[in-house]
């Protein structure tokens, strides 16, 4: 009895001193995340905007003014990202901002908001020592390591969907959360995984991630309801709202869109670094039956991520 009174302490306490261990290391945690968002906008306000973006942007003032996607403003992309930047040309034209100031601005929040709300996930799971070095990880990738590509659709996606993939892997654990931060996690990763198509696979590798075969109807959780109402949703949009695009914009670029491809070979030495890192990461990950589900959701989400580029078959930069 005194035995097991004492085994069922272990996980609180255990708990306990990573809360304790992540309250003395606040200070260090506020400070490096300061100071890479600092860097990281002084670098982003000494460069130009990626052209890709700048385009977007330029354009959504046209789409506000009366244009329509697809038959004016022609791309091969669904239009998702011209509707989210709406909220950015209308803050540049209130505040009287410059385009690319207002979008670098609107980024820059959504991305502090995503990672302490990651965080905050994460705090309350049983990996929850891995909080801290999550969020300033979080804050790297965005605001340093994108560099020319900061706010392309494929760091966008990756923002909006975080919540979403900390849900999957905190509930995988057995971790309870409100109905209503489970289908917000949930939206935001439909909005981000309908930015393009190829990004379908990353959701269904973590789901495979998290699979319990005594326990399927996990899987079945409020956020994956929500994930896939938004791109039905927006599928239906399309067809009834931006006939234009589909049956106008699209046959045509598809005469055209394969023919910017690049070999396979390009593709594995534009990417032999992240293909290393992916490949040693997996090796120790699966090698070990230590590790948290968080570091495997997270792998599949890198393995996801680095399908798509090659489904893409481009080379381009933001696409790894």
């Amino acid at each position: 009895m005194h035995t097991a009174v004492q085994q069922s302490r272990i996980p609180t306490d255990s708990i306990s001193g990573s809360g304790h261990a992540m309250s003395r290391n606040k200070p260090l945690v506020v400070v490096s995340c300061l100071t890479i968002t600092v860097i990281g906008l002084l670098i982003q306000f000494s460069t130009y905007l990626n052209h890709d973006i700048a385009w977007v942007l330029y354009s959504t003032r046209w789409m506000m003014s009366g244009a329509i996607f697809g038959q004016d403003v022609i791309a091969a992309n669904p239009p998702l990202i011209w509707y989210l930047s709406y909220p950015v040309v209308s803050i540049s034209s209130v505040f009287d901002l410059r385009l690319d100031t207002a979008f670098r601005i609107v980024v820059s929040v959504t991305v502090i908001a995503s990672a302490l709300w990651s965080r905050a996930i994460i705090q309350k799971s049983t990996f929850n020592k891995l909080a801290n070095t999550f969020m300033v990880s979080t804050f790297f990738v965005f605001f340093l390591d994108t560099y020319k590509d900061f706010g392309q659709r494929d760091s966008l996606a990756l923002m909006f969907c975080l919540p979403y993939f900390c849900l999957a892997a905190a509930k995988r654990d057995g971790t309870k959360y409100s109905l209503l931060e489970s289908i917000t996690a949930g939206l935001m990763a439909g909005m981000g995984l309908s930015l393009k198509p190829y990004f379908l696979l990353v959701p269904v590798l973590v789901e495979l991630v998290t699979f319990k075969r005594w326990d399927w109807k996990r899987h079945f959780r409020p956020e994956t309801y929500a994930v896939v109402f938004f791109m039905f949703a927006y599928v239906g949009f399309l067809f009834m709202f931006v006939q234009e695009y589909l049956f106008e914009a699209v046959p045509m670029i598809k005469q055209i869109y394969w023919g910017f491809e690049t070999s396979s070979w390009t593709l594995m030495m534009y990417s032999a670094e992240e293909l290393s890192i992916t490949f040693i990461c997996l090796t120790m990950l699966f090698g070990q039956k230590s590790n948290v589900t968080l570091v495997k959701v997270m792998f599949a989400v890198a393995l996801g991520f680095l399908v798509s580029y090659f489904v893409q078959n481009k080379g381009y930069s933001y696409h790894q």
